[in-house]
């Protein structure tokens, strides 16, 4: 198995003695390549498939894949906790990874440039954002980018000036940020009211069989779902 969160692997290896998860990081389109290539039974993704990668298994397997959603997530805009301005409507956001707005001042902040990050073009994450917040378009080329969520949480906690973005899980509530007025909160989500959240979800070559479909049925079961909610996702039913 590849792409897994570790916790929901440890967690699943405790309650199943004799079977073993191995799990690696390296984003959605990583872990889909991986499963593409006979590489990993499964992998985790926050994202639907590409066309592309439809086709590609298409040609590998005679089949589109299989897709099981397991979470639900909203994707925080984190700031750091000193730093005034905790509300962005989806306009602002754009306008700053898109480089058309670059000082604090432009929201009644300190006349600071904003020292904004993103995520890889690999990452779900990185897609998901771009089609749902900038409309299709790329981030502006100057910000740079970094290869996972933990890596933005703690540029952010550790510079003022500093914006980003990733899963709501992630991060504690001291960075996370309202979107359109709208917190990134449990329930929020479950009623659709917070803007840009998403499903996360596992996803196969084939019918999952043996311990692949054993974890996939555990991951969504009132334990997995427990542990899912422990670790600042939001569950699939309330």
């Amino acid at each position: 198995m590849f792409l897994l969160n570790r916790k929901l692997a440890e967690e699943f290896m405790k309650e199943n003695e004799g079977l073993s998860v191995h799990v690696e990081a390296g984003g959605t389109e990583t872990g889909i390549k991986e499963v593409i290539n006979n590489s990993a039974d499964i992998c985790g993704a926050s994202r639907p498939l590409q066309p592309e990668e439809i086709q590609k298994f298409g040609q590998q397997f005679s089949t589109v894949g299989m897709s099981f959603l397991v979470a639900r997530d909203a994707l925080s805009i984190y700031v750091n906790i000193n730093n005034p301005i905790k509300d962005f409507t989806i306009e602002q956001i754009a306008d700053i990874f898109q480089c058309r707005i670059r000082n604090w001042s432009e929201f009644g902040g300190t006349n600071t440039p904003i020292q904004a990050r993103s995520r890889t073009e690999a990452s779900g994450t990185y897609l998901y954002f771009t089609k749902h917040v900038l409309k299709g378009e790329p981030i502006c080329e100057s910000i740079p980018m970094m290869i996972n969520t933990k890596e933005i949480i703690a540029f952010v906690k550790n510079n003022k000036s500093s914006i980003g973005y990733g899963g709501v899980g992630f991060a504690d509530s001291s960075i996370q940020c309202s979107v359109n007025g709208i917190k990134p909160t449990r329930e929020n989500v479950l009623n659709n009211k917070y803007p840009i959240s998403r499903y996360l979800r596992y996803y196969t070559s084939r019918k999952p069989r043996g311990s692949v479909k054993l974890f996939i049925d555990w991951v969504t079961s009132k334990k997995g779902q427990q542990i899912v909610e422990s670790m600042g996702y939001v569950p699939l039913w309330k």
